[in-house]
């Protein structure tokens, strides 16, 4: 199988509804099986699956399952990020962030887009 490099942009958390790919973290722990290297950004709503919460705070839920989803990603090599003013506006900041994600500026971070071979949107 010939390795592919990803990046995943998710905007969207488990409870925006969306079908079949209803939980885009998932999806991209799928990718990472299938491709081989996935790296995420997640942004906007999304932010909320790298701090382990469901929208009550109490740590059930989609947003929970999402959360252990980010850190399989972990575990197996992935980068993830979350956009930091987005961080910001959901009231939390980098201390609440699981493990090995880390805070930058999607902006900057879109400058170093060229290094995948492909960029998604989810």
């Amino acid at each position: 199988m010939m390795t592919s490099r990803v990046l995943a942009i998710v905007e969207r958390h488990p409870g925006d509804g969306g079908g079949i790919f209803a939980d885009p973290v998932d999806f991209c722990v799928g990718l990472r099986t299938g491709l081989g290297a996935v790296d995420m950004v997640l942004c906007g709503p999304a932010v909320m699956c790298a701090l382990g919460l469901s929208p009550s705070g109490d740590g059930s839920g989609a947003l929970l399952d999402s959360a252990r989803r980010v850190r399989t990603l972990l575990r197996t090599g992935s980068r993830v990020w979350v956009d930091r003013d987005d961080l910001a506006a959901s009231g939390h900041t980098d201390d609440a962030l699981l493990d090995g994600v880390v805070t930058a500026d999607i902006a900057e971070l879109a400058t170093s887009w060229h290094e995948y071979d492909k960029v998604w949107f989810l």
